[in-house]
């Protein structure tokens, strides 16, 4: 079987397109038409389909096959607008996308992998385990699959924070990442794209070698002990130590690429001032986003989600001690896609999302 031209990144690409005798502008063209056919309505089974010089595509088509988007298997809308959907692969494999509007934004949350290595205690994907890595034409397969449902639906932003831990994953999130972002890709500004990790430090320094992305860590405890009684990940790379090195980067490049920080608030596990007091001082030092998550229970967790009071005074505490922090309103609750952020919602992007829906049925 040939591979896929859809895993190829256009560094990749052009290395292989001057082995055909194909000139650079003669690749660019190609490698645009190829991705820019993949968000069409209906997607290009053969070479032929593509806008493109058919001499040039057939020397292509000899050493690369076009890959298939994932199939929509299952499809559920929140009571929020949020939409979620269950995507099928080659192999039979399932994985999630999940589309949140907030506001005036529209931000779809893509899965790095089937399942995750990392078992942290408190996710619901990470009682799978990790089943496979997912490639870049999967990866990248999920933003055109998902541009084609939405229709005039806009996605403004992504967030590499479903299912999978992308760092785990990292050359394969490396290729989709310059695919999305490149202008002869999908065109994504990468200031728009989030990674979340768990804080797996080498590749967050690939990361910030290699791309401007933003990047989201997953801190969870607000000292070493309890972060490790629910992150494994702890024991490997200690918060200390990516904290570190988030510290020395910021004096080193100023602030304008701050890191995010995601810290889960479990009912009665982490979510007293006192907790929130050590949190200040464990990051002491380190600019950037804090967002406070109240835990959204899931079938077979000990976790309780905390009291609409813990949370106020916790974010009081943080923004007191001069954090800049976030509550994120829980959203997909009722469909187990609860993610993202809701500040206020935009009447407009409500009629759309509700032609969407009426559209669909």
């Amino acid at each position: 079987m040939l591979p896929y031209f859809h895993d190829l990144s256009l560094t990749a690409w052009l290395a292989e397109a001057a082995e055909l005798g194909l000139t650079r502008v003669q690749a660019l063209r190609i490698f645009r038409a190829v991705h820019r056919a993949s968000t069409f309505p209906h997607v290009p089974e053969s070479w032929t389909q593509i806008d493109a010089p058919p001499k040039q595509l057939a020397r292509v088509a000899e050493r690369f096959a076009l890959a298939p988007l994932p199939k929509v298997v299952d499809k559920r809308v929140s009571e929020d607008y949020t939409i979620k959907f269950l995507l099928g692969l080659a192999d039979g494999r399932n994985v999630e996308a999940v589309y949140i509007p907030e506001g005036t934004r529209g931000t779809l949350c893509v899965s790095s992998q089937v399942g995750c290595a990392m078992a942290c205690d408190f996710c619901f994907t990470g009682k799978m385990g990790l089943h496979r890595h997912l490639r870049p034409h999967e990866i990248v397969g999920q933003y055109a699959r998902a541009r084609q449902e939405l229709g005039n639906l806009e996605i403004t932003n992504m967030v590499f924070m479903g299912m999978g831990e992308p760092l785990h994953n990292l050359d394969n999130v490396l290729t989709s990442l310059e695919i999305l972002t490149n202008d002869y890709g999908h065109g994504v500004p990468p200031r728009r794209i989030s990674v979340s990790t768990s804080g797996l430090l080498p590749a967050i320094k690939v990361l910030f070698e290699k791309t401007t992305v933003r990047l989201a860590l997953s801190v969870n405890g607000p000292n070493p002990e309890k972060r490790l009684r629910v992150m494994p990940v702890e024991k490997a790379y200690p918060i200390e130590d990516v904290l570190a090195y988030l510290r020395a980067r910021s004096e080193a490049v100023g602030n304008h690429h701050q890191a995010m920080f995601e810290y889960v608030l479990l009912g009665g596990e982490n979510d007293s001032l006192e907790d929130a007091a050590d949190l200040v001082r464990m990051l002491e030092g380190v600019p950037g986003r804090i967002n406070l998550i109240p835990f959204n229970p899931h079938p077979g967790s000990p976790y309780l989600r905390p009291t609409d009071e813990a949370v106020d005074a916790f974010h009081a505490y943080l923004r007191a001690h001069d954090r800049n922090v976030f509550v994120r309103k829980s959203r997909g609750r009722d469909v187990l896609a609860a993610c993202g952020q809701l500040h206020q919602q935009h009447e407009r992007r409500k009629e759309s999302i509700r032609a969407f829906l009426n559209s669909t049925h």
